[in-house]
């Protein structure tokens, strides 16, 4: 990914967060977590990745939240941000937390029952 599209992703990561911190006043996106921002090469998808509360129902409803405010928090993107073409924006839920945990916890099994064979 050259520099640019790193640049891109850092200002439309950083500017939907305050967007949906500081004017969506829907109370299903308050404990959201923007963790990422991958856009397109030709700057016209932008996937933005959302860390939520965990339980997969409630993800479903952030989920549902955004894209229902998703052509409000693209306005005022616009207003924020001067970019040629603004991205359309797609929500997704990030679970790459969710995986580390249960990568994790098959490593403590791991090791347990190394140690138990090792006795």
């Amino acid at each position: 990914m050259n520099y640019r599209l790193k640049r891109v992703n850092s200002l439309l990561q950083r500017e939907v967060s305050n967007i949906i911190l500081m004017k969506i006043k829907d109370p299903r996106v308050k404990n959201c977590t923007i963790t990422d921002v991958e856009i397109s090469a030709d700057l016209r998808i932008a996937k933005v990745f959302v860390m939520a509360t965990g339980d997969s129902a409630k993800d479903e409803e952030v989920i549902n939240a955004l894209e229902h405010a998703k052509y409000y928090i693209q306005h005022e993107l616009s207003q924020s941000v001067i970019l040629k073409y603004l991205p359309e924006l797609r929500f997704f839920i990030d679970d790459t937390q969710l995986k580390a945990e249960r990568i994790e916890m098959l490593l403590k099994k791991l090791n347990k029952s190394e140690e138990n064979s090792v006795e």
